[in-house]
Order: structure tokens, then C-alpha cells, then sequence
């Protein structure tokens, strides 16, 4: 729990040009697509909590929800549950991005999942 009360003063979040011009986000999606993005580079996930992410744009945990709900909608967040620690079930995040042409030509033949991960690692 001491980890949703703490928040870095070093971390933040990268919001790309892609993310407003070719997925249409603005506002609280946006920055909250971003932040998943950036969080789920390493591993594919975002653990993040509703709560923490509330605190980090600086909107209620029900605006987080909406804004999870409706990037999901569009499809372009993954959420699936979790145990945490044995004794907690939460959910985990990841962004889908959507293919130009190019890259579904040329990810035709991939695996669903890498092709999420080559995706996510695409920059413009």
C-alpha cells in the first residue's frame, strides 16, 4: 500500500504526435494512453492502480475508469485480472496500437502477441 501513496517527482509521461494524429486522443485518454504506454515498454503491462493514475493526471479515480472504459471500447487497451501478492486480484494494462497498411503487410504472419510488441515499440 506505501507504493500508491508515494509518487517519483522524477518519473514522467511522453505523449507522441501518433497518439493525438493517428489514434485521435485528447485529454485525460490521452494522458492516460500515454501513461500505459510508457509504463508497459518494459515488460508489456501497466500495474498501475486506478487510484495512482488518478493522482498522477490529477483527475478522480471514476474519470480513469470512464477513460479505461472507453479506450478499451476503441481498442486500444488490453485489460486483464491479476493476483497480486497472492491475496489481491487487481487489473494489469497494455496498449494496443493500431497498424498503417505497412505494418499490417508486414506483420501479416506474426503472432497476435508479437505483434503487439513490435507495435508498442514503434516509434513515427
Amino acid at each position: 500500500m506505501e507504493e500508491e501513496k508515494r509518487i517519483d517527482p522524477n518519473q514522467f509521461m511522453t505523449i507522441y504526435h501518433w497518439m493525438s494524429l493517428e489514434l485521435g486522443l485528447k485529454g485525460t485518454q490521452k494522458e492516460l494512453y500515454a501513461i500505459v504506454y510508457g509504463f508497459s515498454e518494459n515488460d508489456g503491462w501497466c500495474y498501475l492502480s486506478t487510484k495512482k493514475l488518478a493522482k498522477i493526471i490529477g483527475v478522480c479515480p471514476d474519470r480513469i475508469n470512464k477513460g479505461f472504459t472507453a479506450l478499451r471500447e476503441r481498442g486500444l487497451l488490453v485489460r486483464e485480472l491479476f493476483d497480486k501478492y497472492g491475496c489481491k486480484i487487481t487489473y494489469k494494462y497494455q496498449t494496443v496500437r493500431k497498424n498503417t497498411e505497412n505494418e499490417v503487410a508486414e506483420n501479416a504472419d506474426m503472432p497476435w502477441d508479437a505483434n503487439i510488441s513490435n507495435l508498442r515499440r514503434h516509434r513515427v
